[in-house]
């Protein structure tokens, strides 16, 4: 209170009106001076991490912002992150989702207070995770996702129970991805259509080729859509079984029962050009990426698809792509799905049918020895 009195009595050519006018002046001040306090209390994640107290914004209480720090792997020693530019970059390469014993949690979500791009502290802590009253919010991450998402998806009442995300902090041994073999998957990330645009899942495996193409995959006339509509469902439209790798040469399924189970090894949130995306988080406006599916967790159809993609007038399910989990085909609440309009624009995720498609193969694709190069779909 006298924080905020001294604000008021400082402020200079204010046209008071009237009560009304000042308690509305009066109780703004306030809330910023409880903001303003907040942000002084809080340790920001990012200088925990690099191994100090304080804020991004005052360099971690260092004469320079400190960066060394990771890189990282879970606990069934599969990389995690290469290092902490990589986290601020969103380049995630797999979910957090096991435990300190290498175990799936149960609980698909975890306390952070962070915001992702930044690494800094957001105003919703608990109040600095003292207190499980009602009425009071916390901010998490969901643990079967990468990008940002992982550390901040979800407002929620800290009355309830969720996980917490453990780095060991400062500076660790480089992270090596070791490629897997399989056929290439990707996300066509920038390359997005409105619902109609999309026609059928012929079109949007012509789609998936032309980006394949364009981007000098190998290979490019053996990518399709998971795509369904009223007459197909996406999983009986592939003629290969798995498994598929993206191309930073993470798996993602191992088969098709294991593409359709809910849950990924990875999630398909990788362009073919080796950009990682999904949902840009505040502060500025929140882009969030989907990929058209009209499909459910299992592969079939799910009914929504903006009329056998012929309008926009509609609405159709679409995936998003930096989840691991149901969501990555069918975007939901948590429960219920969560069709989106079909005039928004969304991407496609594009599946080779050959495994010769993959990092692995390109190396000695078909007549690399003999020099016939008539297998090859670019030089």
């Amino acid at each position: 209170m006298h924080e905020a009195y001294l604000r008021l009595v400082g402020l200079e050519q204010v046209d008071w009106r009237d009560r009304t006018h000042f308690f509305a002046l009066a109780s703004r001040l306030m809330r910023r001076v409880l903001v303003d306090h907040a942000r002084r209390r809080h340790d920001d994640a990012y200088c925990r991490i690099v191994g100090h107290a304080g804020e991004v914004s005052d360099n971690c209480g260092q004469a320079s912002l400190p960066t060394l720090a990771g890189g990282w792997v879970r606990t069934d020693g599969h990389p995690f992150a290469a290092d902490l530019e990589a986290i601020l970059d969103g380049i995630v390469y797999v979910p957090p989702r096991l435990d300190e014993n290498g175990d799936p949690v149960a609980v698909e979500s975890a306390w952070t207070g962070t915001a992702g791009p930044t690494g800094s502290a957001f105003l919703q802590t608990c109040d600095d995770w003292t207190s499980s009253e009602e009425g009071m919010f916390g901010v998490g991450g969901a643990v079967d996702a990468t990008w940002y998402e992982w550390v901040r998806s979800f407002e929620g009442f800290c009355s309830v129970d969720n996980h917490l995300l453990c780095l060991q902090t400062g500076p660790g041994p480089d992270v090596e991805v070791i490629p897997s073999a399989g056929a290439l998957v990707f996300y066509s990330g920038d390359s997005r259509n409105d619902g109609a645009a999309v026609t059928s899942p012929e079109a949007a495996d012509a789609y998936c080729q032309t980006y394949a193409a364009e981007a000098g995959l190998p290979l490019a006339a053996t990518y399709l859509a998971w795509i369904s509509d009223s007459t197909v469902d996406a999983r009986d439209r592939f003629s290969y079984d798995g498994p598929w790798v993206r191309l930073d040469g993470i798996l993602v399924a191992e088969n098709l029962a294991d593409l359709t189970d809910g849950e990924l090894f990875a999630p398909i949130n990788v362009d073919p050009l080796g950009t990682y995306w999904g949902r840009v988080p505040p502060p500025g406006t929140p882009v969030i990426e989907f990929a058209w599916t009209g499909t459910d967790v299992a592969g079939l159809g799910s009914g929504d698809d903006c009329e056998d993609w012929s309008t926009t007038a509609a609405f159709a399910d679409a995936g998003r792509p930096e989840y691991a989990d149901k969501n990555w085909t069918r975007n939901t609440n948590g429960v219920d799905p969560q069709p989106r309009i079909c005039s928004t624009a969304a991407g496609l995720y594009c599946f080779s049918q050959d495994p010769r498609s993959s990092l692995l193969s390109v190396i000695f694709a078909d007549g690399f020895e003999s020099g016939d190069t008539s297998e090859w779909d670019v030089p």
